[in-house]
């Protein structure tokens, strides 16, 4: 009934009040077989509206069974048409309806088998038309499709031989195109991608040999550009004068096999620059006042085999600073006045030969320094009670050159201590 309901919904409607009328008019049931009998009436009229006219029960179910019969025979006749025809939708609604109203499994299965043959030829035509195009794509489809719909599998097979020839053929052309261009991207990209499309069986050996020269050629496209701007990096380093960015790209040059000989002579640039920079270095060192640093400028020039008479200069350099360092620990002595130390700066002044006149100098302080320590000795004895001790002083002074001037009041306070010692025995 549900489904009857729903076949009646939706139809037309015209002169629906006339059988309406036709049916109201029906009550006997004499009337009634009279009004089923015309079957307008039982198609457009809804079993509802006949219910709401308070016929019998036996009434409406033989009018129910009668429309059913009249749908069915109408179906079945729209189900055989379209199995004879050539509409594939007309096919597929047909079968639909006959499901829905309950048709015979038998006629139902023959327009499936109907439709299933006439998908299969379509299907069987599509893959034969998209290898008569070449269209790569249109193809890739018809073999999808055609495998859903049991094209035999050596058409299938046939398709996608001829597939895997044109896509071939396309990187061959892509490769092409890219050796024209002599673009470094494109030629990576053409080649990154007829790498993942390598020759199988599925070409033949001409369209492999094909591939193979587009590809070797390519790359060797591909590498000349590499090598040319490698070289041209190499060469503007060396232009440059800048020896980290030389540096790198003589690394780069060799990791990518430029000649030998541009690397020989980006090679004997950087070696230029290396030996100019440990060249300025050493003569900063030489006119600065930085032993430490000067050391290190000549042991690294001498490595790196810097001109001898460029050493020599920075040696003699060397040497003068260290003898200035030496005259003035010299004089320093001189200055801090202190006996024992000046005269130790004195004897590593001699071993070092040290200028004589700064050696002279630090002796005459020296020299100074005893005698004035020699005076505060005798001094002291001068006024102290022992005799032994002003000779001791005065021997003491005449070694450290002290004038006999200068001894005059000692020598004469010893001559009184001995008068009054001996003047005690008379």
């Amino acid at each position: 009934k549900d489904k009857l309901r729903w076949l009646f919904k939706g139809r037309r409607a015209r002169l629906r009040e006339d059988k309406v009328q036709v049916l109201q008019e029906a009550q006997e049931d004499q009337k009634l077989r009279q009004a089923l009998d015309n079957t307008e009436i039982i198609q457009d009229v809804l079993p509802e509206e006949a219910r709401q006219l308070d016929f019998p029960q036996a009434s409406l179910k033989r009018a129910e069974e009668a429309l059913m019969k009249l749908l069915q025979m109408r179906e079945l006749k729209n189900l055989r048409s379209a199995s004879t025809g050539d509409d594939e939708m007309q096919l597929r609604n047909a079968i639909k309806e006959a499901r829905l109203i309950d048709l015979p499994p038998t006629d139902v299965e023959q327009a499936q088998d109907a439709l299933n043959e006439m998908i299969l030829a379509r299907e069987r035509k599509a893959l034969k038309d998209a290898m008569n195009i070449r269209d790569e794509a249109q193809l890739r489809d018809a073999i999808s499709d055609a495998s859903k719909a049991d094209v035999p599998p050596d058409e299938v097979e046939k398709a996608q031989k001829l597939l895997s020839r044109i896509k071939l053929l396309r990187y061959v052309d892509v490769l092409e195109k890219a050796i024209d261009s002599n673009s470094e991207g494109q030629l990576r990209e053409a080649i990154s991608v007829a790498r993942k499309a390598a020759p199988n069986d599925d070409s033949d050996d001409a369209e492999n040999a094909r591939f193979n020269l587009a590809l070797g050629e390519a790359q060797t496209a591909l590498k000349g550009i590499m090598l040319a701007k490698e070289l041209k990096q190499l060469q503007d380093a060396v232009v440059s004068k800048d020896e980290e960015q030389l540096r790198e790209a003589l690394s780069q040059a060799r990791a990518t096999d430029l000649p030998e000989s541009e690397c020989a002579k980006a090679q004997e640039a950087l070696n230029s620059l290396v030996l100019e920079r440990k060249l300025k270095f050493l003569r900063n060192a030489a006119s600065s006042a930085d032993q430490e640093q000067l050391r290190e400028a000549i042991s690294a020039g001498r490595k790196a085999g810097l001109p001898a008479d460029e050493l020599d200069k920075a040696n003699d350099a060397l040497n003068a600073l260290i003898r200035a360092r030496d005259v003035q620990m010299l004089q320093e002595a001189v200055a801090s006045e202190d006996e024992d130390t000046l005269r130790r700066a004195i004897l590593d002044a001699k071993q070092l030969e040290l200028p004589d006149d700064e050696v002279s100098n630090a002796q005459l302080a020296l020299t100074e320094l005893v005698q004035r320590r020699s005076i505060r000795q005798l001094e002291s004895a001068i006024s102290s009670s022992s005799d032994s001790e002003l000779k001791d002083a005065i021997s003491e002074a005449r070694k450290a050159g002290v004038s006999e001037d200068v001894l005059t009041d000692a020598k004469k306070t010893l001559k009184q201590k001995a008068l009054a010692k001996a003047s005690k025995y008379l």
